[in-house]
């Protein structure tokens, strides 16, 4: 709990001093996603729909990550008791109307922002509570169960993030949170910033993936595919494991997510290399290229790229690690 207290004090002592970069934020939800499902209990029936739209925003990483495991972890807490809880996960791309102008004097500047919302069936909120509920050390529940930084720390992120945030409630009938962040005018891929565009193309080669998100696996499939290589396709780690026991003496590289349901990305590469130790591996993630874990990654030779990354960079990386 006091770790807890002073991690989320500091984020308010960065709030000035944050460093924000290009990020996918359909991207970075889906992996939020996948970490949050971990402390959600199987009774409670969370399910979302996310765009098929990048929605390239000026985020840091932690800070979103604190603010979604925050906003889902209420609604866990909300619904416990309740007959058939949900919890309900959604974004899109929103153009701002004159009453939301208005109501959070916004400029008129035809801005476009990615709106998450997060909603549950739960408790709800005491009208006058409502109020009250982004004010640090505010909480309705019980002692010990929170510190009332939660919300004032989301609250606090989203405008380091010039974004809005709305909520609404009503008692034993739910809560729902819409966040507000503005889309870069000018989405450039950080990949190709100060890289070649010349695609290069494999030699036939076969490709083992594995990713949850089948929409990512498909498109990913069609392009290696395009590329000149044969491919191999896994849901998550255990699929892996066993495609590559059956097709070992084939599999010249694997690209795997880094979290999955069942197995993740590391694990399945561990389970892989007891049959082949020097299997190349690239790790697809949609977190910062830069922070601890991807840099672990690295450590036994293997690569990373990030969500979302270009058909030449995807194609570069893939023949640095098959060593042509």
């Amino acid at each position: 709990m006091a770790a807890d207290i002073i991690s989320q004090l500091m984020t308010f002592a960065r709030k000035d001093s944050v460093a924000l970069q290009s990020i996918s934020f359909r991207s970075f939800v889906n992996e939020a996603l996948k970490l949050a499902k971990v402390a959600i209990p199987e009774n409670i029936l969370m399910t979302h729909n996310i765009c098929s739209d990048d929605l390239i925003i000026k985020g840091n990483i932690t800070q979103l990550q604190q603010v979604i495991l925050n906003l889902i972890n209420n609604a866990r807490d909300a619904v416990h008791g309740v007959h058939a809880p949900k919890i309900y996960i959604s974004l899109r791309q929103y153009l701002p109307n004159k009453k939301f102008i208005l109501k959070h004097q916004i400029p008129r500047n035809n801005h476009t922002y990615a709106q998450l919302t997060i909603s549950d069936n739960g408790c709800g909120i005491e009208k006058e509570d409502l109020q009250r509920i982004f004010e640090p050390f505010f909480t309705t529940k019980a002692q010990g169960k929170g510190t009332g930084l939660g919300l004032a720390m989301v609250f606090g992120a989203i405008q380091t993030h010039h974004g809005v945030i709305d909520v609404e409630s009503n008692l034993n009938a739910g809560t729902r949170f819409d966040l507000y962040l503005p889309l870069e005018q000018k989405a450039i891929n950080e990949f190709d910033l100060n890289s070649p565009v010349e695609v290069i193309r494999g030699k036939g080669e076969t490709i083992l993936i594995a990713d949850d998100d089948t929409q990512v696996r498909d498109i990913l499939s069609k392009l290696l595919t395009g590329l000149g290589y044969q491919v191999l396709q896994a849901e998550d780690g255990c699929m892996a494991v066993e495609l590559f026991k059956t097709h070992q003496n084939n599999i010249s590289l694997l690209i795997l997510d880094v979290i999955m349901p069942n197995m993740g990305g590391i694990e399945a590469a561990a389970n892989i290399r007891i049959y082949k130790p020097s299997m190349p591996v690239l790790y697809a993630t949609g977190y910062d290229k830069n922070n601890v874990l991807v840099n672990a990654l690295k450590e036994d030779g293997s690569q990373v790229i990030g969500k979302p990354y270009s058909v030449a960079t995807l194609s570069r990386m893939v023949r640095m690690l098959l060593g042509h």
